[in-house]
């Protein structure tokens, strides 16, 4: 990987998935110290520096800066113009760090170097101003502070360097309005925010939250929280405009909007809702005020959120507020591009979230059309012309079309259609545990240990695997509830089936230790125990066994899942389903 790879592929990681940002850069020190490439090691630690400062990780960023000047010394640059950009950017870890005295020495140190070696025009003054700018706001010497922003502003060259432009006349704004010289402010700011508004950059969001308070506009706060906390978490920047924004909430009387903006924990669905409540329904309503009450406006689809199973790790990606809008199929094509157009210009921007546009993802929210969305989710037998169709559905599809929450009923077909897979019939229910059955008995009771037996751990694995998949849908089955996509399932049947045993021993299934010597020929006088891991299967079979017996399915003893099939095939009344293979399902 060559130096500019490294810094395209930082890049492209703050844009697309900025959770990676850290391992990636720890992973290129690691290769460098490896290597014992100090400039290697140097590239990576002062990109690790800004990092942990931007995500306001104060004493991650000064260890790191420690690092640095560590190897600094060693490579004899300690004094030179080269290692310079390093100690400013450790200055600014400590200055971040409220470690002020640490940082003007540091400071001090690189504008020596920089006077001594450097044409007093380089760009790089420009940077070293802006920072000693805002240590002196810190101080409260807002002269000096001042002075240092006009240099660096004489110094950029706005057509070349137009963020760092930009970045500049921000710092001067936003120390204009300190001193509560708001015109001046507002008209720094504004021409700031002309050329941050065509890159979206990451430091607009300061920005932002400065015009925010200037304008009283919450729209501002938004944009600008949710641009901050997309590229550097819930930062010091974060929180103090977060406060500002929920007195801005108050004073304007949005009070749904501020009564969810208090919560620690904010549910994806709680979000959309209110969207949908404060921002969403009157732009529609106002556009369409006719065919609104035609409408059926909801949050279904296979995110975590639409489950009610989406925590703060959730909002690494797709978390953001939007909702469908389902609408008949024979609507006039102009109509129903009209209605999407009005979706697509209500704000991006919503309680410090940001909505995603990717052309790389279906289609997550907006206009649906209601038969052309079952048939979309559903494939080709989604008419249910006869009962063998159930088999050709995709059960997590199935329990998609259940979950999430209906902000509004409409007058049309989305209900109906809803309710026409609401459930399985009982002799679907009943072969699908069939099938269940079947496969829980030869992967867990049968292939596991027969597999660690032969010393395949991998088939052994795979057996334990689909032991544990077949668990959990037959206990979706027996509680008649749809089986969510994988990631899902043991989630939400923790949550909807909490008195279930299974759920308990299925955990500790997954926890009992991995024994492949268990099975190899015992030493003499040797004494052991039996494998943990099918001592759990066996226990799971036996409350699965229990189960169906509750449930008047099997009166049959036997400890093999697999000598129940017949008795549950016997209440199957439906002579074709009743035919089927036992493993189909």
């Amino acid at each position: 990987m060559t130096a500019q790879e490294f810094f395209n592929q930082i890049d492209f990681l703050y844009e697309s998935d900025p959770e990676q940002v850290e391992s990636f850069l720890q992973k290129q020190r690691m290769i460098g110290e490896n290597r014992q490439d100090l400039g290697w090691q140097l590239m990576a630690l002062n990109e690790l520096i800004g990092y942990y400062r931007s995500r306001s990780l104060h004493q991650a960023s000064i260890d790191h800066s420690f690092m640095a000047i560590r190897l600094l010394g060693e490579a004899g640059l300690i004094q030179h113009v080269q290692g310079a950009t390093t100690l400013l950017n450790c200055a600014t870890a400590f200055k971040a760090a409220e470690c002020y005295e640490e940082a003007k020495l540091l400071y001090e140190r690189c504008l020596n170097i920089y006077e001594d070696e450097m044409n007093p025009k380089d760009e790089r003054f420009a940077s070293l101003y802006n920072n000693m700018s805002d240590l002196y706001q810190r101080s409260g010497d807002m002269l000096n502070a001042k002075e240092c922003l006009v240099k660096a502003l004489k110094i950029i060259d706005k057509e070349v360097y137009s963020i760092e432009w930009a970045t500049s006349m921000t710092n001067l704004g936003g120390l204009y309005l300190k001193e509560g010289k708001i015109k001046q402010a507002e008209f720094i700011l504004n021409q700031a925010q002309a050329i941050f508004s065509k890159t979206e950059d990451p430091h607009y969001g300061v920005c932002l939250l400065y015009l925010g308070k200037i304008r009283r506009s919450v729209e501002d706060y938004e944009h600008g929280l949710a641009l901050i906390r997309h590229y550097f978490k819930e930062n010091d920047d974060f929180k103090a405009g977060w406060e500002e924004y929920l007195e801005l909430l108050k004073e304007k009387n949005l009070t749904k909007r501020y009564q969810l903006a208090q919560k620690k924990e904010i549910k994806g669905i709680e979000l959309s809702q209110v969207y949908y409540e404060e921002v969403g329904r009157p732009a529609i309503e106002k556009n369409f005020p006719d065919l609104f009450k035609q409408m059926t406006i909801a949050l279904i689809g296979m995110g975590s959120e639409c489950y009610g199973v989406d925590d703060v790790i959730s909002q690494d990606h797709d978390f953001y507020p939007r909702f469908l809008i389902f609408v008949e199929d024979n609507i006039d094509a102009q109509l129903a591009d009209g209605i999407q157009s009005v979706y697509d210009q209500l704000p991006d921007y919503y309680l410090g979230y940001c909505k995603t546009h990717t052309r790389y993802k279906e289609k997550r929210d907006g206009v649906f059309k209601i038969n052309a969305f079952f048939k979309e989710m559903l494939g080709n037998h989604f008419k249910l012309e006869n009962a063998l169709d159930w088999f050709y559905l995709d059960e997590g599809v199935l329990s998609m079309l259940q979950n999430g929450k209906v902000f509004k009923e409409g007058e049309n077909s989305f209900n109906e259609w809803r309710q026409r897979f609401y459930y399985y019939s009982e002799d679907v229910r009943l072969k699908k545990m069939m099938s269940c059955i079947a496969k829980m008995a030869q992967s867990g009771q049968y292939n596991y240990a027969r597999m660690m037996k032969r010393g395949d751990i991998v088939a052994a694995n795979h057996a334990l695997s689909q032991f544990i998949e077949e668990t959990l849908k037959i206990l979706y089955l027996l509680n008649r509830q749809y089986c969510p996509y994988y990631k899902w399932r043991f989630a939400l049947a923790k949550r909807m089936f909490k008195e279930e045993a299974v759920l308990r021993q299925l955990e500790s299934l997954v926890q009992a230790p991995f024994e492949p010597l268990f099975y190899t020929k015992p030493k003499e006088g040797e004494r052991r125990s039996s494998d943990l891991k099918v001592k759990w299967i066996e226990e799971i079979s036996h409350a699965i066994i229990e189960a169906l017996k509750r449930q008047h399915l099997t009166d049959h003893d036997a400890t093999f899942l697999q000598d129940h099939l017949e008795n549950i095939r016997t209440r199957i009344t439906d002579p074709e389903i009743k035919l089927m293979h036992v493993m189909e399902g």
